[in-house]
């Protein structure tokens, strides 16, 4: 969420699912050269094998991505619960909030707009794109381990109003909810929360 309402980016192979590196590829099914040269001993110190397996299209037999007996590289354990097929069927997933997010990349504020970064406290920190002509884009996000509250209407001179456009897969806000300052004028975002908002 930081990077996609900062700066252009191109999309790494499963990132927007949330895939982890495998961490556990054993030795006799390794494959990275430079793994190979160091032996079986050093092996996972260097391998990049881990960032290479397969991508985790279903729950079915070698996650979908092949229906030979053994694939090039193992499929990570966690398939059958992270997998695209699942993420699309889910209200809200890491799919979809990646998608939301390239989605929003074609307006022209985080195109061509001005990017500012306000520390808001030791863990909160907001990022806002302007465009003369346009409305501001606001990212707020507490990149801390415990919730925190912060007065949205301390970001921008005359905000009316903060409409959510993007939130996380955990988050207790629904998209188009409106922040004002007759309902509420403090978002309280849990540990590791974002949100991206339409400030007007």
């Amino acid at each position: 969420m930081i990077i996609y309402c900062i700066m252009k980016l191109s999309l790494i192979k499963g990132e927007e699912l949330g895939m982890q590196d495998n961490r556990v590829i054993k030795w006799q099914d390794t494959k990275d050269p430079v793994a190979l040269s160091v032996g079986p001993k050093f092996y996972q110190t260097v391998s990049r094998d881990p960032v290479r397996t397969p991508f985790q299209w279903s729950a079915e037999k070698n996650a979908g991505f092949s229906n030979v007996p053994r694939p090039w590289l193992p499929v990570h354990p966690n398939y059958e619960r992270l997998n695209l097929k699942r993420q699309l069927a889910a209200d809200r997933s890491h799919y979809k909030v990646y998608k939301s997010l390239i989605n929003l990349r074609r307006e022209p504020v985080l195109r061509d707009g001005r990017c500012q970064v306000e520390v808001l406290n030791k863990w909160v920190f907001a990022i806002i794109r302007s465009l003369k002509n346009h409305p501001n884009f606001i990212t707020v996000i507490n990149v801390g381990p415990k919730p925190q509250v912060i007065n949205a209407f301390k970001l921008l001179d005359d905000i009316k109003h903060m409409r959510i456009l993007i939130t996380g897969t955990h988050s207790k806000y629904n998209v188009g909810f409106l922040i004002t300052t007759d309902n509420i004028n403090k978002i309280r975002l849990a540990p590791h929360e974002g949100i991206v908002c339409l400030a007007a």
